[in-house]
């Protein structure tokens, strides 16, 4: 009897022991098999995501001709991409707002830690209240993506309007972020005033093109399951190579075709919300003293001719797809309201219409020459509500850096 139990003892460890090995080789192998996954993805990456991401990464010379026609250097024109893409600057948590671009410093392309980019002769920060010192706040197209930093509407703004009025105390800040829209902007206008205690003299919001995202904005879905303790093993492994080839699949061939039907029943919504998130930054802006202004700026779709952008002409873009016809009907409703007659409305929308050369670097941000033209129109609107008297701008009140290079041949 005692032999049969040990034999039978025996046997359950053996079994177990069995088990245990083909478990562990399993996970060892699951485990290798992730790891070289990884490796080739991680090696891989740059051109899978040329394959399966259409982005300026993929572009050709002859639309990089168009979209960089006073850049003839190669190189200068990759880097410029390069730093400008969203891997080379992600995105970091932001308090009130949720996110925005983390803090960066290259060669075309300098973000500060307060969240502002960088533009030529760059003030101090925080800003001092000798100085007349005018805030912008937009998207992508505001912030410059896909051109460097001395030729942004921020840049060009201040630089003109030193020259114009005589007044070197002009400061500019580019607050404007990527993914931004009024309602995100109306938050971080708040918080500048309230919790960073910046006051600035004039503040300035440019846009049009994000707000047809709706009442969800980029990674909300994330700070929602985190705030709700969901997917943690997902966050875990969302950075790895893998990972992201997966996601840039899921994005082109999935997402983006389930996100069109959001937009079929929500012109109407975008215009009534632009407009609530108008009154109270203007509301707020007068409880501070701040002059603002409110910019339509020109899109891609709106009064300008598919055979001028340098992707739409080449079918490389469908303008016709449901966001962007409801941009179209919402810049439509907002050029017939009355409130677009307020005098702090700036409406440039009509700037490229009848147009015939490129003026944008991708799908929807503006070159360097369209920049500077924007810039120009909201000169002209603004600088006659900017006191003429000049101050004195000591030169230990710039921020000592080099941002990009003038001479880019």
């Amino acid at each position: 009897m005692d032999f049969e139990r040990k034999e039978g003892d025996f046997n359950r460890i053996h079994r177990i022991r069995k088990i245990y090995v083909a478990i562990a080789i399993i996970l060892l192998n699951t485990l290798v098999f992730i790891l070289l996954m990884n490796l080739f993805f991680s090696i891989a990456n740059p051109t899978l995501r040329k394959l399966f991401v259409f982005s300026e990464s993929s572009f050709n010379k002859e639309i990089l001709d168009e979209a960089y026609p006073h850049i003839s250097s190669k190189e200068v024109r990759k880097e410029i991409i390069k730093e400008n893409d969203k891997y080379h600057l992600p995105f970091v948590y932001d308090t009130f707002t949720g996110f925005r671009t983390k803090e960066h410093h290259g060669t075309f392309v300098n973000v500060d830690n307060e969240g502002f980019r960088y533009i030529k002769d760059q003030c101090e920060y925080p800003i001092r209240k000798s100085n007349y010192n005018i805030f912008i706040l937009g998207g992508s197209t505001a912030f410059g993506s896909g051109i460097i930093d001395n030729e942004t509407i921020a840049s060009i703004m201040q630089e003109n309007l030193r020259r114009e009025l005589k007044r070197n105390d002009i400061c500019v800040y580019n607050f404007a972020r990527p993914h931004y829209y009024s309602s995100v902007e109306r938050t971080l206008f708040i918080k500048l005033l309230v919790e960073k205690k910046q006051t600035p003299d004039t503040v300035i919001f440019i846009d049009g093109l994000n707000d047809h995202i709706g009442d969800k904005y980029p990674y909300e879905d994330k700070f929602a399951d985190y705030a709700e303790g969901n997917k943690k093993i997902g966050y875990l492994f969302s950075g790895t190579a893998s990972a992201i080839v997966i996601n840039h699949l899921y994005n082109r061939f999935v997402k983006n075709n389930g996100l069109e039907d959001s937009y079929e029943k929500n012109a109407s919504r975008i215009v009534e919300r632009y407009l609530h998130n108008l009154k109270v930054s203007r509301s707020v802006g007068s409880s501070f003293n701040v002059t603002t202004h409110f910019v339509i700026q020109p899109i891609p779709v709106y009064n300008y001719p598919c055979e001028s952008h340098l992707l739409c002409k080449r079918d490389l873009i469908d303008f016709s797809l449901p966001k962007w016809e409801k941009s179209i009907e919402y810049y439509t409703m907002l050029s017939s309201s009355k409130e677009r007659k307020e005098g702090d409305i700036i409406w440039l929308a009509d700037m490229q219409k009848g147009r015939k050369d490129n003026l944008y670097v991708d799908y929807g941000h503006y070159t360097a020459k369209f920049s500077e033209e924007i810039a120009d129109e909201l000169i002209k609107e603004i600088k006659g509500k900017i006191p003429i008297e000049p101050k004195t701008l000591r030169s230990d009140q710039y921020i000592s850096r080099d941002v990009a290079f003038d001479n880019m041949s």
